[in-house]
């Protein structure tokens, strides 16, 4: 099964067994969201790599800047042009009251938070914003936003490589414990389960350093090296049920163009 290359990258054989989570009540649950900390499971001594990611959305900051740039607006269009840029990134702008213990640079940010959707296996990254982001557009206060930001992104894109990493080990858990491919065919064949793993294709893409031009490719051409998912849905429905492919690469494209 060389086919299904995990998305870590593996120091010492990995144990059967997941890390134990963490105490309900060090969770919150926020507009149809629970807030994570460690209690995704995640594999023992993985490394997991977020390099190809971090230039997306620091190309996608430069472009932000450079649109909106050089004048004053208020708070609340501040958050509306950039939740409008970035939700296609799985960002999700909170409003959070000044702390200056987190907001020592007055970049805007107090905190950046990773959590998984209570109602499907869709995920976002809350970033808890405060007064001072009305101010990022003017002068040189968008250098310590987007520093801020970027270090912060970091961070909880490891927890969504590890959400994704669990997901595709799901994957390969259906097809070794399948007696035959008809049940795990109809599982994938499910039109949830196949926007569930659109969205997950576009985040196994971005981690190789896909842009938006380049996942359109990937599904146009059925070429990648990156997303072991789409390579398993190519695998099963190419020639054989194109139906299922179409719908993936339709939820694909609507999930990039918005």
């Amino acid at each position: 099964m060389k086919r299904y290359k995990p998305l870590y990258v593996e120091k010492y054989k990995l144990s059967d067994k997941w890390f134990e989570t963490v105490k309900e009540s060090y969770n919150k649950k926020i507009d149809g969201y629970d807030i994570m900390t460690v209690n995704v499971p995640m594999f023992f001594e993985a490394v997991l790599r977020v390099d190809g990611y971090i230039p997306l959305i620091k190309n996608k900051l430069e472009e932000f800047f450079n649109k909106y740039k050089t004048k004053t607006r208020e708070l609340k269009e501040v958050v509306n042009l950039l939740q409008k840029e970035f939700s296609t990134f799985n960002f999700v702008f909170k409003y959070s009251q000044y702390d200056s213990t987190n907001d020592k640079d007055k970049s805007g940010i107090n905190e950046l938070q990773f959590a998984k959707s209570t109602k499907d296996n869709s995920f976002a990254i809350f970033v808890w914003y405060n007064e001072y982001l009305a101010n990022i557009l003017i002068g040189g206060n968008f250098r310590r936003f987007k520093e801020k930001f970027l270090i912060l992104s970091e961070h909880e894109l490891i927890h969504v490589a590890q959400y994704i990493s669990v997901q595709t080990d799901e994957i390969r858990d259906k097809i070794f414990k399948s007696k035959d491919n008809t049940d795990f065919i109809k599982y994938l064949s499910n039109k949830h389960e196949i926007m569930a793993y659109a969205k997950t294709i576009i985040e196994e893409l971005r981690f190789g350093g896909y842009k938006n031009s380049d996942i359109l490719n990937a599904i146009k051409y059925r070429q990648n090296e990156k997303s072991q998912i789409l390579d398993t849905y190519i695998y099963h429905f190419e020639y054989k049920d194109e139906e299922v492919l179409h719908r993936l690469y339709k939820y694909i494209y609507e999930y990039l163009k918005g």
